[in-house]
């Protein structure tokens, strides 16, 4: 083999051995997982990753090791050295001792010397390179022992007075064995002429260059000089930056050094710290270090200057805005202090921060260690303190009845809602957007049509700062009854309940035979349904949000209209205008269409068919006309939690119940023998004398699944209960990867990470585990395209599926906000929102944060209701995954990891399978 050759393996090896641990490091922060196609995230996100440098501390002199007593004493800084250095960021260890003394005067007893070895050794088990440094400018320096160590390298010092042909010499006489360690040099500007040793044969050489941590100048002047051997000589330097330990410009510089180091070739540098300083944590340089090696923090913001983004200090903004909104930045390392108080900094020294203003001039101070800093505002208000009120079209209210109002406002305000001589204070709610957010109070119309005619309309009054602006509301007008349920009856047909078997509560069966007079209504106008689903709301206008024990109605369904009413609904953000239905509910405008007034006259059912197949059970009705029906379920109880009423501890239904409106008799048998779900079905007479019942016995105390309702194309009302999947294997889940397309949802890393994207790469990883598993499974979409709720939903429907799982990121204000959550909406969905997320708090209680027991209560954010689009199905189960929070920015990056996806995915499936097995 050519000398040239063994130069270069040589070389290559040293390269190899100087950046492995470094690779190894960053290969495994730089990981990043598959996006919803080629497994990329954008280029945007991987520049969030900050490059970790290859860092070591140096050991100097025995002392810092408290060499006595085989390494166990403690040394002056009260920390145990092995202990330290085994948990410390540093990848390498550099060691200089008297060990290699020739003289027995100076030299380590061989009792010393094996316990240094031994301390080596365990250090070297803690994945640290070990480098011995050598110091040949002392005459009694023999450094052939230091190749009897088990370490990576041996470090040549003291060379400044020292010829080449000196060091060749004594280079020589060391017993080395061929490739075993390498050897490095020190270098500095007073070295001689090197190029002889730099060719030495078949021996792993480097040089070791220490840069004035005084001036950048400096540091590029003495790379340039010793570069050029580097590239003739193809032998590796390595650039040692010393980090200063007191003074807080210097870190800041050490960390430039590092990086033009890296900016020649074959240089690549290492960032020192000596031991027993570092230990001490002068000037926080440590950890700051610590901070930017862990976690990605900048290391030049440990000693970033307070400021303030866009503004420079001693000018003053001019502005007609209520409220400012402000980035700060200054060190991570010291508190920011603002009216006495500190203020809540990111790990990367950034404070987000809202400031009421008053009209006139505004002077904000914040400070940190002797900084001050003074923020002007001149503040001209021109816009008006209320930007919105809803509904913004005419009330039709009934005596008695509950509206709810919500203002935009700024935010801060005190808001009052005035119904002519009644006062209601409105509360402000967590929706803020561009300095305003939305209050929402309940106004109760009075006992009288006299007392409601004399409002007119409503008004809101804003308050803040001092300036008090009224604004005029929406008309109140009095449209009767609104919300009554039936109509009075006006002849005295009979209703007859057919003498089929009837199953009652208790689940025990009796023959019934019922009459009641019939009832035929007359209103002002009818409706059809015209959407495939519609919605339905109680009577009152103050519980506008979804009830989960209301039924939504299927298409072609036809009900009397009693009155119409107007709601702004701020869970969605939107206004909603309503008809009041005889049948006791109130719908969507937009779901129906209005017809002339006919009475339909009474209805008739009768069972045409019944029978289970693939374990759902599907009963044909034949009807007269298409009257409304609701489904219910008992016992089951409520309880009200996270501002909403309708959580359940356990889904507890023994039966199901469908009752039809505006019916007056009904019959038939149906075989329920192959079900698995229900055990027997009977009709009843509704208490109201206006309906029938049919209700399910279940087999099971809380196994059900679902419903359907649909109309055939022979006009028959088919009702299908949906059966229990026996395995997973039998099982059809459809996986929804929450927004997409236009809609991102919320962001992470400042815009970096989209919601979209990492919603799909975890139902992606969802989807591949289920299949694994041996389940069937779907996505709502296969791209990042739009899709609309009620798309997502009609796709669930369609394609017939037994699960529902929309898969999302959880979203805060409060960036320290962290953890899981399952919501659900119909109680039957409860029990799979409970199994999956009681598999996803294991994961994130003993994996994610196993090492953090503060936050394993705060990561349980809970089994929540929630009226979610998505969640309000009756077809199947289904829930909302929210897996953690992408707002928060460790479990952003968190989630950007393909391997924390898996296991997400796994803690899904996990919970699936436990719901099956339930």
């Amino acid at each position: 083999m050519k000398k040239s050759n063994i130069v270069i393996i040589s070389v290559c090896a040293l390269i190899l051995l100087l950046s492995g641990i470094f690779a190894l490091r960053y290969i495994k922060t730089q990981k990043s997982g598959p996006s919803a196609v080629n497994g990329d995230f954008t280029e945007s996100a991987q520049k969030q990753r900050a490059k970790k440098l290859p860092t070591a501390v140096r050991a100097v002199e025995d002392e810092d090791f408290s060499l006595s007593g085989g390494f166990a004493e403690q040394n002056e800084a009260g920390e145990d050295s092995l202990a330290f250095l085994s948990s410390s960021c540093f990848d390498s260890v550099f060691v200089k001792t008297k060990a290699f003394s020739a003289s027995k005067s100076g030299s380590l007893s061989a009792k010393k010397q094996k316990a240094l070895k031994s301390f080596l050794k365990k250090l070297k088990k803690q994945g640290k390179s070990i480098y011995l440094e050598v110091d040949i400018s002392k005459k009694d320096s023999d450094f052939k022992k230091a190749f009897s160590f088990d370490v990576d390298g041996i470090i040549l010092t003291g060379t400044k007075e020292k010829s080449a042909a000196d060091i060749c010499k004594r280079f020589e006489k060391a017993a080395l064995s061929k490739g075993k360690k390498s050897v490095a040099l020190e270098l500095d500007s007073s070295f001689g002429e090197v190029q002889e040793l730099a060719f030495k044969k078949d021996k792993p050489l480097f040089f070791l260059l220490t840069l004035s941590e005084k001036s950048e100048e400096k540091s590029k002047a003495a790379l340039e000089k010793f570069h050029p051997l580097c590239e003739r000589t193809e032998v590796g330097l390595c650039a040692a930056v010393r980090l200063a330990d007191s003074k807080k410009a210097d870190a800041s510089l050490a960390l430039k050094n590092t990086r033009l180091a890296d900016s020649f070739s074959f240089v690549s540098s290492r960032l020192f710290c000596s031991l027993s300083k570092v230990q001490n944590d002068l000037g926080k340089c440590f950890s700051a270090v610590r901070e930017y090696l862990e976690n990605g923090v900048d290391f030049s913001l440990a000693f970033s200057p307070l400021s303030i983004d866009g503004y420079t200090e001693g000018s003053a903004v001019q502005t007609g805005e209520h409220k400012a909104s402000l980035t700060l930045h200054g060190s991570y390392l010291y508190p920011v202090y603002f009216e006495n108080e500190e203020l809540e900094t990111s790990k990367d020294g950034k404070i987000t921060l809202d400031l009421a203003l008053k009209n006139g001039k505004n002077e904000f101070v914040f400070s940190q260690c002797a900084k001050k800093l003074t923020y002007l505002v001149n503040v001209n208000f021109e816009d008006e303190l209320i930007q919105k009120i809803e509904p913004g079209s005419a009330l039709y209210v009934s005596e008695g009845q509950k509206i709810k109002v919500t203002v935009t406002a700024v935010s801060g305000a005190s808001v009052t809602v005035r119904a002519g001589a009644l006062r209601f204070e409105a509360e402000k709610t967590t929706k803020e957007k561009d300095g305003c957010c939305e209050y929402t109070a309940t106004v109760t119309a009075p006992n009288s049509k006299v007392e409601i005619d004399s409002i007119g309309r409503l008004s809101v009054v804003a308050s803040y700062n001092g300036e008090t602006f009224t604004k005029e509301g929406p008309a109140v007008i009095y449209s009767g009854n609104a919300g009554e349920a039936s109509a009075k009856p006006n002849n005295t047909e009979k209703v007859t309940i057919g003498n089929n078997v009837s199953n009652n509560e208790d689940g025990q069966t009796s023959t019934v035979s019922n009459t009641t007079p019939f009832r035929q209504y007359t209103g002002n106008q009818m409706c059809v349904v015209t959407a495939d689903y519609a919605d339905t709301w109680t009577p009152q206008i103050d519980d506008d949000s979804f009830v989960p024990y209301y039924t939504p109605l299927v298409k072609g369904t036809i009900d009397y209209v009693t009155g119409q009413s107007q709601v702004y609904d701020s869970e969605e953000g939107i206004t909603r205008d309503f008809f009041s239905l005889t049948s006791g509910r109130r719908v969507q405008t937009g779901d129906v269409m209005l017809v002339p007034y006919a009475d339909q006259g009474e209805n008739r059912i009768s069972v045409a068919s019944s029978e289970t197949k693939n374990g759902d059970l599907e009963i044909r009705l034949n009807m007269n006309w298409e009257v409304p029906y609701s489904f219910s379920f008992g016992p089951q109880s409520y309880y009200s939690a996270y501002s909403k009423k309708f959580n359940v501890s356990a889904f507890t239904a023994q039966y199901i119940r469908f009752t039809f409106y505006y019916t007056s008799s009904a019959g038939g048998a149906i075989d329920t023998s192959q079900s698995s779900v229900v055990s027997s079905a009977g009709w009843s007479a509704d208490s109201s004398q206006t309906a029938v019942n049919l209700t399910f016995a279940l087999r099971k105390e809380g196994a059900y699944y679902g419903y359907s309702i649909t109309r055939n194309s022979s006009g028959q009302l088919v009702l299908t209960i949906k059966g229990k999947p026996k395995k997973l294997s039998d099982t059809l889940i459809v996986l929804d990867p929450g927004h997409g397309g236009s809609d991102g949802g919320a962001e992470g890393l400042s815009g970096a990470v989209n919601e979209s994207v990492l919603n799909f790469a975890l139902a992606a990883a969802a989807k591949n585990e289920l299949e694994k598993r041996g389940a069937r499974v779907l996505l709502t979409r296969t791209d990042n395209s739009d899709i609309t709720l009620e798309q997502r939903k009609t796709y669930a429907r369609n394609q017939n599926a037994d699960l529902f799982v929309s898969i999302h990121c959880n979203a805060s204000v409060n960036t320290s906000k962290l953890g899981t959550a399952v919501y659900y909406y119909r109680p039957f969905s409860k029990p799979l929102a409970g199994a999956i997320y009681e598999k996803m708090l294991a994961l994130f209680q003993n994996d994610f944060y196993a090492a953090e027991p503060s936050k394993r209560s705060d990561c349980a954010v809970g089994t929540i209701y929630n009226p979610f689009s998505v969640t309000r199905l009756e077809e199947c189960p289904s829930v909302l995954v929210e897996t953690a929070f992408i707002t928060n920015e460790n479990e952003c990056r968190l989630l950007l990891d393909s391997s924390n996806r898996d296991k997400i995915a796994s803690a899904i499936a996990d919970g699936i399978e436990s719901y099956l097995a339930q």
